[in-house]
């Protein structure tokens, strides 16, 4: 995921003051690049090209436009080739695409990139900072204007050690959207780039289903890309399920991973995943733990998760106890469900609109603010607990958008809230493994059962984290 801070009102110590605070996005290398007007920093977490050549921040030919970009992008490749006739690159990396794109395209370029990233350009020619964000928000990024200057980083921390710094003054990128600054007016422009298209799929559900299943199948060999080894969450739900199932059928030697406080009681994650691992024929890695341990971390979940949210506190346990086994065992890449929920507005809380006419708006909001929760949660704690690179399949951008709109009556099928998604992988998985009723990740690891609720307390641990870093 890499961590990048930059600004103008930086000097080089406060850059280094910033990659310091997020150091646990990338550990591989560091660097800053700087000039009169602005200053950029960089944490490297290698993914794709090891080689130094693929180090941020980079530029173009003439040194005339500069980038960090933290995240993939997955159709690098391909635009790769469409480029590479007329520009000259220096490793084989995904970033450096963008650099490339930028100078063929400006800012279109960002219709045309397919991927999970947050980045800035620094184009000297025409004086301006380019700010942007993929279309679901998967990688969170951060600005402040202060005294007509721009300071920016994918985490708050990054900017937290700066004089004017407080938690109201901070902004948000907004999923989708591109922001330009211009260094000369101070002036800070904002646009969309992208809006999940409307339409009607005209299907029956058994074509709907083999839709999804090439979507999905699809999303997840596209998040394959790699230098180096990646694994996967697996509870035993339809999710983590179907994911690793079609994982399986491109990366044969994938292993897997499930959390859980312990002593199986036949209804939970650890009991589901091995059933799931076992027919699946994957290793599964069992990650228990120990009640006083949850207590002992509290503080650096809430720290690094940057809110006090007590459901996404409570969810983030699993996360940090999960990274810290995935990157013990060696491996910089996961891939997790995520998105599944939203996609089918499979929460109790949308019940009450399951296959209604305002079904499909409800499970659009759940995307548009997915960026808000799961993502983030999942983003920084993965992170910052073992520098853990989360991918998410089930975002792939065709398959979300399509299954968005689906018709809504077609979407829930007796007490099944993803009957397309069961339909989808009905022929190849057990129908009793596809079944299993939800839970979320706290009930499912019975972390809910230990853990207050008190919101209130995650606040103070919050505020006095902060004043103290």
């Amino acid at each position: 995921m890499c961590g990048l801070i930059g600004g103008m009102f930086l000097s080089e110590n406060q850059i280094k003051q910033g990659l310091l605070k997020i150091q646990h996005r990338g550990r591989d290398s560091s660097k800053i690049y700087a000039d009169e007007k602005i200053g950029l920093g960089f944490n490297r977490l290698a993914i794709i090209d090891l080689d130094n050549r693929a180090d941020q921040p980079m530029a173009n030919e003439d040194e005339s436009i500069w980038l960090v970009a933290s995240g993939e992008i997955w159709n690098y490749q391909h635009l790769r080739r469409q480029l590479q006739s007329s520009h000259r690159f220096r490793s084989q990396g995904d970033s450096e695409i963008i650099i490339h794109a930028y100078e063929e395209w400006g800012v279109d370029f960002l219709k045309r990139v397919d991927g999970m990233f947050s980045l800035a350009v620094y184009d000297k020619n025409q004086n301006k900072i380019i700010l942007a964000r993929d279309w679901v928000g998967k990688i969170p990024f951060y600005y402040l204007v202060n005294q007509d200057k721009l300071a920016f980083a994918n985490e708050i921390k990054g900017l937290m050690h700066l004089d004017h710094y407080s938690f109201d003054k901070i902004s948000e990128v907004m999923p989708g959207h591109y922001l330009a600054f211009d260094i000369n007016t101070s002036q800070l422009f904002s646009q969309a780039y992208y809006q999940i298209p409307e339409f009607v799929v005209e299907a029956d559900i058994k074509e709907i289903g083999r839709n999804i299943n090439r979507l999905l199948k699809e999303g997840v060999k596209n998040r394959l890309i790699s230098d180096v080894p990646l694994c996967t969450l697996l509870s035993g739900g339809i999710d983590s399920l179907t994911l690793t199932y079609c994982l399986k059928q491109y990366k044969h030697d994938i292993e897997a991973y499930v959390v859980s406080l312990g002593q199986s009681n036949g209804n939970d994650d650890l009991f589901f995943a091995r059933k799931a691992a076992k027919w699946l024929d994957v290793p599964l890695h069992e990650v228990i733990i120990e009640q006083d341990e949850i207590f002992k971390v509290i503080p650096d979940i809430v720290y690094a998760l940057e809110q006090s949210k007590f459901y996404q506190v409570q969810a983030a346990v699993a996360n940090y106890f999960l990274a810290k086994a995935i990157s013990q065992d060696g491996f910089k890449v996961a891939l997790s469900g995520e998105g599944s929920d939203e996609i089918w507005g499979a929460y109790d809380t949308t019940r009450d609109f399951a296959g209604t006419l305002g079904f499909r708006e409800v499970r659009k909001e759940l995307i548009q603010n997915i960026h808000r929760g799961n993502l983030a949660r999942l983003n920084k704690v993965m992170l910052y607990a073992g520098t853990i690179e989360m991918r998410s399949p089930f975002l792939h951008r065709p398959l979300v958008e399509y299954c968005l709109n689906i018709p809504e009556h077609l979407i829930v099928h007796k007490s099944h809230r993803k009957y397309p998604l069961i339909k989808a992988f009905e022929n190849e998985i057990p129908y009793d493994m596809l079944i299993r009723p939800k839970t979320t990740i706290q009930d499912g690891t019975k972390i809910s059962k230990i853990l207050s609720s008190e919101t209130r307390f995650y606040q103070e641990i919050l505020e006095q984290i902060f004043r103290r870093h």
